[in-house]
C-alpha cells in the first residue's frame, strides 16, 4: 500500500511538475489575503477553488520525497520545511491558476477522458497489467476521503494539462539552432594573460620605519578611519585548536543504538590515556570524514563554529586534555585540546604604521601600473605578441588550461572576469591575437593573448541535435509558463483573490 500511495503522490501535480519542476524553476511567494471563511481547515484559496489540509500535506510529501531522493543524507526536513511548506502552496497555486483559466477559455474534461485516465495509471493495475479496482477504492478511501474528491483532483489535473499544452502550443526549436548553441556552448579556448594590480608596489620598493612615520603622522585622520572601517579585523576572539575522533549515531537513534556509540568513544578515551597516538586512532576509527585524514584536526575555531555542545567542552578544555564522551547532534566525540589563543585587540597604535605602508605601496603601485600599461600597448601596437611585450617589460605570463563558455564568467587563474571570457571568444579568427585593449579584473588591469581555440566536429555535434533540441523545447516551455504565471498571478494578487494560511497546518 505504501508504494501505491508514494506512486500517487508522484503522479498528482503530474501537469504543473512536468515542465517546470513545481516550484523549482520560480518562486513567487505565498502571500495573499487573510482567510474571511470560517472553516479552519482550508489552506489555500484561488478565487473559487480551495484546498484543505489534506490538499496540502499530499503536496507536501511529494515534495519531501523529492528533496530526499536528491539531497540524500543531506536531506533535512527540520531545516528544508519552511521552505518546501512555501514551495508546496505555491505548486497548489499554479495548479488552480492553470485549472481555472482553462475552464474560462472553455476547456473541458469528460468523463470519458477522465475514466481513461483513471484506467492509464499504472499505480492501479498488478504486475500483468490488468487494472485493479481494489487497488483504486483503497487508494481514494486513504487519500482523498471520499470519492468525489479524487474525481475533482483528477479533473482539475486533466485541465492544467490541457492549458499547459495551449500555452505550448507553437513552440519550437530548430536543428540549426540546436546546432548553433551545441557549437556556443562546446567552443573551448585557452589563453595566455598578464594581470598587473595597481595596489602591487613596483620591485625593489622598501618604506622604512622613519618614512612610515613620517607619511603616518601627515595623514593620520586618513588612518584612523581606515582602521575603524576594517575594526573587525584588528579583533581576534578567543580560539581554541582541537582534535576530535567522532562515532556517529543518530539523533532519534534506540538507547541501544546510543549506548553502543557511548561506549566506543569511552574505549577510544581509556585506550588515548593509555599513551596511544591520537591521529592514528582517528584516521583508524572516527567516522567524521572531513578530518579523519588529518587525524581529527579541526585547527582553530572561535565560539560559533561548532554545535554547542562540542564547542561548551572544547572552551573549557586545557591544553593536553582528553574530553568524556561529548554528545552532539552528530554523535559522540572524544575531543582534545591542543592549543589556545587568547582574544586580543590590535590597538590603532599598533596598527597605523601597517596600514601607513600599505598606503604607501598603493600610492607607488598605481603610477608604475600605469606607465607599464602604456608600455604594453605601444608593443603590442608594433605587431608583437603580448609573450614578447611581456618579456621585454620584465612580467610574468600566466597561461590558462582550455576552458568552455559559462554564466559567471569563471577562468582558471582569474576568477570571474566576463568581461576576457567574451574578448577571448571573439579571438577565433588566428592563434597569437592579442588585443592591445585592457581589460579589468577587478582592481586588475589584464592584456590577454589567444593560444588555442578549439571548435566541437561536425559529427560530434550531430549527435547531440536531437537531445538539444528538446532541451531548447523545454527551457521556452518554461520561459512561457513562468512569464504567464507570474502575469496572472499578479493580476489575482490585486484583486484579492488569492489566499494562504498554512498555520491550519499546524507543523503536520
Amino acid at each position: 500500500m505504501l508504494k501505491i500511495l508514494r506512486q500517487g503522490q508522484r503522479w498528482i501535480m503530474a501537469g504543473v511538475i512536468l515542465l517546470v519542476g513545481g516550484a523549482f524553476v520560480f518562486f513567487f511567494g505565498v502571500g495573499g489575503s487573510p482567510f474571511s471563511t470560517a472553516n479552519p481547515d482550508q489552506v489555500i484559496r484561488v478565487g473559487d477553488l480551495s484546498y484543505d489540509t489534506r490538499d496540502f500535506l499530499r503536496v507536501r510529501a511529494n515534495q519531501e520525497e523529492y528533496y530526499e531522493g536528491l539531497l540524500g543524507k543531506n536531506f533535512d526536513r527540520r531545516t528544508l520545511q519552511s521552505q518546501i511548506d512555501q514551495m508546496s502552496a505555491e505548486l497548489l497555486i499554479q495548479r488552480a491558476i492553470l485549472s481555472q483559466e482553462a475552464k474560462r477559455l472553455g476547456l473541458r474534461v469528460s468523463d470519458a477522458e477522465l475514466h481513461d485516465a483513471v484506467r492509464a495509471m499504472a499505480i492501479f493495475r498488478d504486475e500483468h497489467g490488468a487494472f485493479q479496482p481494489q487497488r483504486l477504492r483503497s487508494f481514494v478511501e486513504y487519500e482523498y476521503g471520499r470519492e468525489q474528491n479524487f474525481v475533482n483532483a483528477v479533473r482539475t489535473d486533466l485541465l492544467v494539462q490541457k492549458m499547459l499544452r495551449l500555452l505550448y502550443s507553437g513552440i519550437d526549436a530548430s536543428s540549426v539552432e540546436a546546432e548553433e548553441m551545441l557549437r556556443y556552448q562546446r567552443e573551448q579556448v585557452r589563453i595566455a594573460y598578464v594581470a598587473l594590480d595597481p595596489n602591487t608596489p613596483p620591485p625593489g620598493f622598501a618604506v622604512t620605519d622613519a618614512e612610515a612615520e613620517i607619511y603616518a603622522a601627515a595623514h593620520s585622520a586618513q588612518l584612523q578611519e581606515i582602521y575603524d572601517q576594517r575594526h573587525e579585523q584588528y579583533v581576534q576572539p578567543e580560539q581554541v585548536h582541537a582534535r576530535h575522533i567522532l562515532f556517529k549515531v543518530a539523533e532519534n537513534a534506540s538507547e541501544k543504538e546510543v549506548g553502543a556509540a557511548q561506549q566506543r568513544a569511552a574505549e577510544v578515551r581509556e585506550r588515548l590515556l593509555g599513551g596511544a597516538d591520537f591521529a592514528a586512532l582517528a584516521l583508524e576509527l572516527s567516522e567524521d570524514t572531513a578530518s579523519k585524514a588529518a587525524g581529527g584536526d579541526l585547527g582553530f575555531f572561535r565560539r560559533g563554529q561548532m554545535v554547542p555542545a562540542f564547542e561548551d567542552v572544547a572552551f573549557t578544555l586545557k591544553p593536553g586534555t582528553l574530553s568524556e564522551p561529548v554528545r552532539s547532534p552528530f554523535g559522540f566525540h572524544v575531543i582534545r585540546v591542543e592549543a589556545k589563543q587568547d582574544a586580543k585587540i590590535t590597538s590603532f597604535e599598533a596598527a597605523r604604521l601597517a596600514i601607513a605602508r600599505e598606503l604607501m605601496e598603493k600610492e607607488a603601485g598605481q603610477p608604475y601600473v600605469e606607465n607599464l600599461i602604456t608600455r604594453l600597448r605601444t608593443t603590442l601596437q608594433s605587431g608583437k605578441a603580448l609573450e614578447a611585450a611581456a618579456r621585454e617589460a620584465g612580467l610574468t605570463l600566466e597561461r590558462t588550461a582550455l576552458f568552455s563558455r559559462n554564466p559567471e564568467g569563471q577562468i582558471p587563474g582569474l576568477g570571474a572576469a566576463p568581461e576576457v571570457m567574451h574578448t577571448a571568444f571573439a579571438l577565433k579568427e588566428e592563434t597569437g591575437a592579442s588585443p592591445d585593449r585592457v581589460l579589468y579584473v577587478a582592481d586588475k588591469a589584464v592584456f590577454i593573448q589567444l593560444l588555442e581555440h578549439r571548435s566541437p566536429s561536425d559529427e560530434e555535434i550531430a549527435k547531440e541535435i536531437p537531445s538539444e533540441r528538446e532541451r531548447l523545447v523545454t527551457q521556452k516551455r518554461q520561459r512561457v509558463q513562468e512569464a504567464w504565471l507570474k502575469e496572472r498571478r499578479a493580476e489575482l494578487d490585486r484583486r484579492g483573490e488569492i489566499a494562504v494560511q498554512l498555520e491550519a497546518v499546524d507543523g503536520s
